[in-house]
């Protein structure tokens, strides 16, 4: 038996995570911040350990009697080495300072909408009305200081020309954390792609590329549902399963962002551009506004098209170590492989290829698979050697 090192975090330093000789270190998803999330984990994988970091609720049912460290620490050993454990993924520094903006704006926008609630009771108190909505009453507010003839003390118009100050300093923030957040979702790949979905914005994409990473941890989209919470509670008993409503135990601030991008796309236009433009048309008809919002938002979720497949195809081939390139689809099925001839009466029906020059017959699928791997191999060639000009390069290669 090992001795176990008393350790508190003040003393985790580098130098004495390395004298822990242990292949594998497993910790607690606990409220540390960047410590626990960050910098620990990277640490330990700098030197050498495989580092799990799992939730703590997962960790309640391996804990056998009182609350401390001992006990703690035999709950993580004997929950890891379970085959169904789910992990949490590391997050990086800069996924930390994503976070921390995205919760400090909302703090942010909390606060203005106390602000402008006060200024309106205030208001409401001494007579004045506003019409509903902020720009109404930042339109109204110089009027109604400047207005000697209301019933306003000099001491409510210090107070309120106080609580105005607070506003603008306060909508000043907003748009430095929305200019810093929209600059970063330009610059990131992940946030670049969820740009692409409708209903999706510069907030909404890089709160998920903040929360999740490059999704890893999730082997398909209903995963990732499932852990937002987007998908019904299951009771399955006595062979009966019932599907309830949402438990919302997942993130509830990605969670509105979602939600939010739902009621857009419901409400937005150019639905004859999108592909479940019909299905939003049908569920449109349908009672309850909510249960619609929640169904988009879904589909949203779930659905992909080919260009965000091509994406996701990608982002998947880098992470394996593999290399996707993209080549244009003209003539892909009109090109012989065997003669080279381009000819649009090659391709006689969807199924079948039969070369008009040379005879050569094969299913249409396989010869387009072919052309496209060859016109995949003939641009690889084009980037790797500087010196051959994509011009140069013939369009197909003649079998030999």
């Amino acid at each position: 038996m090992k001795s176990r090192p008393n350790i508190r975090q003040g003393a985790l330093q580098p130098e004495a995570v390395a004298s822990l000789h242990y292949e594998h270190a497993s910790v607690s998803d606990r409220h540390g911040g960047l410590f626990w999330h960050a910098l620990l984990p990277w640490t330990l994988v700098a030197q050498g350990h495989a580092v799990k970091l799992m939730p703590a609720e997962y960790l309640r049912p391996f804990v056998r009697s009182n609350k401390n460290d001992y006990v703690d620490a035999e709950a993580i050993a004997e929950a890891v080495q379970r085959p169904t454990m789910r992990f949490v993924p590391i997050k990086n520094e800069a996924q930390l300072d994503m976070q921390a903006l995205h919760r400090v704006r909302d703090r942010w926008i909390g606060r203005r909408t106390a602000v402008i609630n006060q200024l309106r009771g205030f208001l409401l108190e001494h007579g004045i009305t506003v019409a509903t909505g902020p720009r109404h009453l930042r339109k109204q507010m110089p009027l109604i200081l400047e207005d000697a003839a209301n019933l306003l003390s000099p001491r409510m118009r210090m107070l309120l020309m106080e609580l105005r100050t607070e506003w603008d300093k306060l909508e000043e923030q907003i748009d430095s954390i929305n200019r810093e957040r929209g600059e970063s979702a330009k610059k990131q790949e992940g946030s670049r792609r969820l740009l692409t979905i409708p209903g999706i914005g510069p907030r909404t994409a890089t709160a998920p590329t903040a929360a999740i990473g490059n999704a890893t941890a999730f082997h398909k989209s209903l995963d990732l549902a499932g852990w937002v919470d987007l998908v019904p509670r299951q009771h399955f008993t006595g062979g009966e399963s019932r599907l309830l409503s949402i438990s919302k135990r997942g993130d509830p601030y990605l969670r509105r962002l979602l939600s939010h991008g739902a009621r857009s796309v419901l409400a937005g236009g150019k639905r004859d551009q999108r592909s479940f433009g019909e299905w939003l048309n049908k569920l449109e008809a349908q009672p309850g506004m909510n249960v619609k919002q929640k169904s988009g938002l879904n589909k949203a979720i779930l659905d992909q098209g080919w260009a965000e497949f091509r994406r996701q195809l990608e982002y998947k081939m880098l992470w394996a170590g593999g290399l996707l390139l993209a080549v244009p689809p003209k003539n892909t099925s009109a090109i012989c492989p065997s003669c080279g001839r381009v000819s649009g009466k090659n391709r006689q029906t969807q199924a079948v290829f039969a070369c008009v020059e040379c005879g050569y017959s094969e299913n249409a699928d396989l010869v387009g698979a072919i052309n496209v791997r060859r016109a995949g191999h003939a641009r690889f060639a084009c980037e790797v050697n500087s010196e051959v000009s994509c011009q140069q390069q013939e369009p197909t290669e003649r079998a030999a």
